[in-house]
Protein backbone atom coordinates (compact mmCIF):
# COMPACT_ATOMS: atom_id res chain seq x y z
CA UNK A 1 0.00 0.00 0.00
CA UNK A 2 1.21 3.43 -1.11
CA UNK A 3 0.75 6.49 0.44
CA UNK A 4 -2.58 8.20 -0.57
CA UNK A 5 -2.77 11.23 -1.84
CA UNK A 6 -4.89 13.92 0.12
CA UNK A 7 -7.07 16.44 -1.84
CA UNK A 8 -8.71 19.59 -0.38
CA UNK A 9 -12.12 17.33 -0.02
CA UNK A 10 -10.14 14.03 2.18
CA UNK A 11 -8.12 16.37 4.79
CA UNK A 12 -7.25 14.80 7.71
CA UNK A 13 -5.74 17.14 10.88
CA UNK A 14 -1.75 17.88 9.92
CA UNK A 15 -0.46 18.36 13.24
CA UNK A 16 -0.57 17.27 16.65
CA UNK A 17 -2.21 20.67 17.64
CA UNK A 18 -5.97 19.72 17.66
CA UNK A 19 -7.30 22.92 16.60
CA UNK A 20 -11.46 23.11 16.43
CA UNK A 21 -13.84 24.71 15.03
CA UNK A 22 -16.95 25.27 17.83
CA UNK A 23 -20.07 27.14 18.43
CA UNK A 24 -20.63 26.94 13.97
CA UNK A 25 -23.74 30.14 13.36
CA UNK A 26 -24.84 29.89 9.81
CA UNK A 27 -26.68 32.57 7.98
CA UNK A 28 -27.75 33.38 3.93
CA UNK A 29 -25.52 36.47 2.86
CA UNK A 30 -25.88 38.19 -0.30
CA UNK A 31 -22.72 36.08 -1.61
CA UNK A 32 -23.82 32.25 -0.24
CA UNK A 33 -24.05 31.33 2.97
CA UNK A 34 -22.23 32.83 6.06
CA UNK A 35 -20.69 31.70 9.42
CA UNK A 36 -19.57 32.38 12.49
CA UNK A 37 -17.62 30.33 14.63
CA UNK A 38 -14.80 30.07 17.52
CA UNK A 39 -11.56 28.20 17.30
CA UNK A 40 -10.54 26.46 20.06
CA UNK A 41 -7.07 24.74 21.02
CA UNK A 42 -7.98 21.47 23.33
CA UNK A 43 -10.60 24.02 26.02
CA UNK A 44 -9.23 27.67 25.02
CA UNK A 45 -10.67 29.85 22.70
CA UNK A 46 -7.68 31.15 20.36
CA UNK A 47 -9.99 33.23 17.49
CA UNK A 48 -13.56 33.86 16.63
CA UNK A 49 -14.18 34.18 12.54
CA UNK A 50 -16.80 35.65 10.83
CA UNK A 51 -17.38 35.31 7.35
CA UNK A 52 -20.46 37.55 6.13
CA UNK A 53 -21.25 35.96 2.80
CA UNK A 54 -20.63 39.01 0.89
CA UNK A 55 -17.46 38.13 -1.02
CA UNK A 56 -14.56 39.58 1.40
CA UNK A 57 -12.38 37.92 3.27
CA UNK A 58 -12.68 35.97 6.42
CA UNK A 59 -12.92 38.16 9.15
CA UNK A 60 -10.16 36.57 12.31
CA UNK A 61 -10.02 37.92 15.54
CA UNK A 62 -7.63 36.59 17.73
CA UNK A 63 -7.03 36.14 21.54
CA UNK A 64 -3.36 37.42 20.84
CA UNK A 65 -0.16 37.46 19.48
CA UNK A 66 0.88 33.76 20.33
CA UNK A 67 -2.06 32.48 19.41
CA UNK A 68 -2.00 34.35 16.13
CA UNK A 69 1.42 33.22 15.48
CA UNK A 70 0.62 29.32 16.53
CA UNK A 71 -2.94 29.48 14.67
CA UNK A 72 -1.13 30.71 11.34
CA UNK A 73 1.82 28.12 11.83
CA UNK A 74 -0.71 25.42 12.30
CA UNK A 75 -2.57 26.71 9.01
CA UNK A 76 0.45 26.20 6.80
CA UNK A 77 1.51 23.18 8.19
CA UNK A 78 -2.28 22.53 7.47
CA UNK A 79 -2.21 23.42 4.37
CA UNK A 80 0.68 22.11 3.05
CA UNK A 81 0.28 18.44 4.53
CA UNK A 82 -3.33 18.46 3.31
CA UNK A 83 -2.81 18.20 -0.26
CA UNK A 84 -3.98 21.65 -0.94
CA UNK A 85 -0.96 23.47 -2.04
CA UNK A 86 -0.31 20.21 -4.27
CA UNK A 87 -3.35 20.73 -5.65
CA UNK A 88 -2.64 24.46 -5.93
CA UNK A 89 0.55 23.98 -7.81
CA UNK A 90 -0.57 21.57 -10.13
CA UNK A 91 -3.83 23.80 -11.66
CA UNK A 92 -1.06 26.69 -11.49
CA UNK A 93 0.84 24.46 -13.96
CA UNK A 94 -1.87 23.63 -16.13
CA UNK A 95 -3.09 27.01 -16.40
CA UNK A 96 0.57 28.04 -17.46
CA UNK A 97 1.20 25.17 -19.68
CA UNK A 98 -2.10 26.24 -21.65
CA UNK A 99 -2.37 29.97 -21.24
CA UNK A 100 1.54 30.56 -21.57
CA UNK A 101 1.40 32.96 -18.79
CA UNK A 102 -0.21 32.93 -15.39
CA UNK A 103 -0.90 35.67 -12.23
CA UNK A 104 0.49 34.32 -9.23
CA UNK A 105 -2.33 34.01 -6.27
CA UNK A 106 -0.82 32.28 -3.77
CA UNK A 107 -2.81 32.63 -0.14
CA UNK A 108 -1.30 34.43 2.51
CA UNK A 109 -1.40 32.77 6.14
CA UNK A 110 -4.87 33.98 6.68
CA UNK A 111 -5.56 32.49 3.27
CA UNK A 112 -4.52 29.19 4.07
CA UNK A 113 -6.36 29.31 7.49
CA UNK A 114 -9.28 30.38 5.64
CA UNK A 115 -8.73 27.39 3.52
CA UNK A 116 -8.62 24.83 6.74
CA UNK A 117 -11.89 26.79 7.89
CA UNK A 118 -13.82 25.44 4.72
CA UNK A 119 -12.70 22.02 4.93
CA UNK A 120 -13.41 21.64 8.80
CA UNK A 121 -16.83 23.30 7.81
CA UNK A 122 -17.39 20.44 5.27
CA UNK A 123 -16.17 18.12 7.52
CA UNK A 124 -18.77 18.70 10.60
CA UNK A 125 -21.82 17.73 9.89
CA UNK A 126 -24.79 20.54 9.23
CA UNK A 127 -27.13 19.04 12.10
CA UNK A 128 -24.09 20.57 14.31
CA UNK A 129 -24.53 24.22 12.97
CA UNK A 130 -26.57 26.72 14.45
CA UNK A 131 -28.91 28.65 11.63
CA UNK A 132 -29.04 32.68 12.74
CA UNK A 133 -29.60 36.04 11.11
CA UNK A 134 -26.31 38.33 10.25
CA UNK A 135 -25.37 40.72 12.34
CA UNK A 136 -23.07 39.07 14.28
CA UNK A 137 -25.54 36.03 15.52
CA UNK A 138 -27.48 38.36 17.73
CA UNK A 139 -26.49 37.30 21.58
CA UNK A 140 -28.37 34.90 23.34
CA UNK A 141 -28.52 32.28 20.79
CA UNK A 142 -28.09 28.66 22.34
CA UNK A 143 -24.36 27.51 21.84
CA UNK A 144 -23.19 24.60 19.43
CA UNK A 145 -21.44 21.84 21.75
CA UNK A 146 -19.28 20.62 18.93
Amino acid sequence: MGKQKMTAKKTTPAAALAYTLRNIKTFVGYDGYGLEADVYLAKQKVASIYDAADGGPLGIEYAGGKQKAALHKFAARWYMESGVEAEHEAMHAEVLAKHGKVTDHRPDAEGKLESWVNAEIDRIPPRLWIPCRPARCQPGKRQSEY
